[in-house]
């Protein structure tokens, strides 16, 4: 499954929730069965309210438990009601599936699977895909939490999160280097860095400098929201020099007199920051939490940056996010709509607009 299809479903699933359970419905049998997707590849929710079990790993008993052993909640393999919150943990299930490739628990008998989801522990995505950034890991362990009030608020909290962990930089696992007393010879060091490199090890060299600054990595891309451009390198000029002034020769007849110097130094202008460092700086706010900083720095992006750069629509998709997040859905939905007419991600940014418009809707 690709991941940002994968995530754009998730996001359109959540929100098909979140509107039932606004309205005091409770669907039971969250699966990707029962997500179905039309000629246009929009997905809608089906088969609320389950009134018949086709299945047959289903748990039917007296009637008080039902729903998919492989989706159930603990408080449902429990005997206990279905709640909003049961729905969401199955989503979370669902989501591990779709990005793992392979449900959490997987034992053959549907009992013993329901067993698993009331004992096992929660596994970690990343160890079953480690193409999965480990910040995933989290976001689904708190979503398949054994207690309901652990798990996410709502489905689309959860599904903002998962695209927030898509959207954090991945932390290369690095060999630490001790140096011996002695200074290695230039040779065996070049020949231990290209066995390190032929055996696929990453390897991490600091090597001691006078403190010039900082160069900040490129920024990771979202795959569902936008492929955001690396954040530009702050490269760091050297001083200027110190040029020395013309001195007229002396007189060969007389005692040369004691030479001067001048100096000129010249002030570079202080530089602007750019839209896409404009912009990176507001995503990064964003992912934060800090919606409310983010916005007059995406504004600024906005105004920094020409109509036909990546970062003129990227900005707007950001600013019209924050919006929404920060209480102001009202003020998103023009900002959503003029991102709309770049044709760039056109479905992710239709999803983002639907829930503003139902935030609006519930306000």
């Amino acid at each position: 499954m690709r991941r940002e299809e994968a995530l754009r479903w998730l996001a359109e699933a959540a929100s098909a929730l979140d509107y039932a359970h606004g309205r005091g419905v409770v669907h039971r049998d969250v699966k990707p069965g029962n997500l179905l997707l039309s000629l246009d590849r929009r997905l809608h929710v089906g088969d609320f309210g389950i009134a018949r079990v086709a299945t047959e790993d289903a748990l039917t008993g007296t009637g008080q438990l039902l729903g998919t052993a492989a989706y159930l909640s603990p408080e449902q393999a429990l005997g206990a009601p279905a709640s909003d919150a049961s729905d969401r943990y199955a989503l979370a299930v669902a989501a591990f599936e779709l990005l793992v490739g392979q449900r959490p628990f997987t034992a053959e008998h549907f009992a013993v699977q329901a067993l698993q989801h009331i004992e096992d522990d929660r596994p970690r995505a990343s160890s079953r895909n480690p193409s999965l950034p480990r910040a995933v890991d989290a976001v689904l362990a708190r979503g398949m939490a054994k207690r309901p009030e652990d798990r996410w608020s709502t489905a689309g909290t959860f599904v903002d999160a998962l695209d927030a962990a898509f959207s954090q930089p991945s932390r290369p696992r690095t060999l630490t280097v001790v140096a011996p007393p002695r200074r290695p010879r230039r040779t065996a060091a070049l020949a231990a860095l290209a066995a390190l490199a032929a055996a696929g090890v990453a390897v991490a060299i600091v090597v001691a400098m006078p403190h010039q600054g900082t160069v900040p990595h490129a920024r990771a891309s979202t795959p569902l929201a936008r492929l955001a451009p690396p954040a530009p390198h702050r490269v760091h000029q050297p001083k200027p020099k110190l040029v020395p002034a013309p001195v007229a020769a002396a007189p060969t007849t007389t005692p040369a007199a004691p030479s001067t110097t001048t100096s000129t130094v010249t002030h570079a202008a202080p530089q602007l920051p750019t839209a896409g460092e404009l912009e990176a700086r507001g995503h990064q706010l964003m992912l934060a939490g800090a919606y409310t900083a983010a916005i007059p720095v995406l504004r600024q992006a906005i105004a920094a940056a020409s109509p036909g750069d990546a970062n003129y629509a990227y900005a707007l998709y950001d600013l019209g996010r924050s919006l929404r997040l920060a209480g102001d859905p009202q003020a998103a939905i023009p900002v959503l709509q003029r991102r709309l007419q770049i044709p760039n991600q056109t479905p992710v940014v239709l999803s983002e607009l639907r829930l503003t418009q139902r935030a609006v809707a519930s306000h």
